[in-house]
């Protein structure tokens, strides 16, 4: 039988003396040139949940993507998303049943049981409850998304939010730096400074911008160093100070920290924790 063994060289992980990409690990491991069809549908199906909830970036009326009263084009393709993937569970049992993923069900166990016990104390329709219910309908896009990391799409889900959250970011940075909202979804809130600076503060409209910082910084801990990489952390880092100021640093470099501490202590180099 043949072995596999991963280990790790200059901070880049390979696998039978091959580097191994953190995209390319998850999956199925099939080639990510052919992906399947159905994990395409499955990646723009989710991309578009996000974008119609984002508002789009104000590229279309909202009129474009209500169907009746408050339901959204979105909400029947997450319906949609989270009954197929019930029905192609057999495809991630193995992944529903991790350990990494216990926490995660014993959650959502938490907001089933909650769901049943506040139906039943306001004696509400259960269905249209249900339904209602959109907070508990998107933790429901667990299942979608183990199913798109079986059939290896996440890259490709990866590609398509990646061009919108570099807009999104780039559009935020003006509506900060004009105090004018560009974007539906977002908030701004006028600050007044010492010396009669006058400072605005944008809320939402990054369209996961913080991920791919995060993202990054992983990737650099983990395998390896670009500098070419650097002009997008600082792209999807600079809504997080100018909305947030001090306590978007403090954060920031918190969660650095936790990301340096679990990836040291789980390949044991005390010399990168030290670095």
């Amino acid at each position: 039988m043949l072995r596999v063994t991963s280990q790790y060289r200059n901070n880049i992980r390979y696998r039978d003396n091959h580097p191994v990409s953190p995209i390319n690990e998850l999956g199925s491991g099939k080639n990510r040139f052919l992906l399947p069809l159905n994990a395409k549908l499955l990646a723009w199906g989710i991309f578009l949940i996000f974008f119609i909830e984002n508002g789009t970036l104000g590229l279309l009326p909202a009129s474009a993507y209500f169907v009746y009263r408050n339901v959204r084009i979105s909400d029947l393709i997450l319906y949609g998303l989270v009954i197929y993937s019930f029905f192609c569970s057999k495809e991630y049992t193995d992944l529903l049943r991790s350990r990494v993923l216990i926490i995660v069900n014993f959650i959502l166990l938490y907001l089933l049981f909650q769901f049943i016990i506040s139906a039943i104390a306001y004696k509400v329709d259960v269905i249209e409850y249900f339904f209602r219910l959109k907070q508990l309908w998107l933790s429901l896009l667990l299942f979608p998304f183990l199913l798109l990391l079986k059939r290896g799409g996440l890259e490709y889900l990866i590609k398509l939010i990646l061009p919108v959250a570099i807009v999104s970011n780039i559009i935020y940075i003006m509506s900060a730096l004009t105090g004018v909202v560009l974007m539906p979804e977002t908030g701004i809130a006028v600050q007044h400074l010492p010396g009669g600076l006058k400072v605005y503060r944008v809320f939402g409209g990054t369209f996961f911008g913080e991920f791919f910082m995060f993202g990054i910084i992983y990737y650099w801990n983990e395998y390896k160093f670009k500098i070419t990489y650097l002009p997008l952390l600082i792209l999807f880092m600079l809504p997080h100070v100018l909305a947030f100021g001090r306590g978007a640093w403090v954060f920031i470099a918190f969660s650095i920290i936790i990301i340096i501490l679990w990836s040291s202590l789980r390949k044991h180099d005390l010399k990168n924790l030290i670095r």
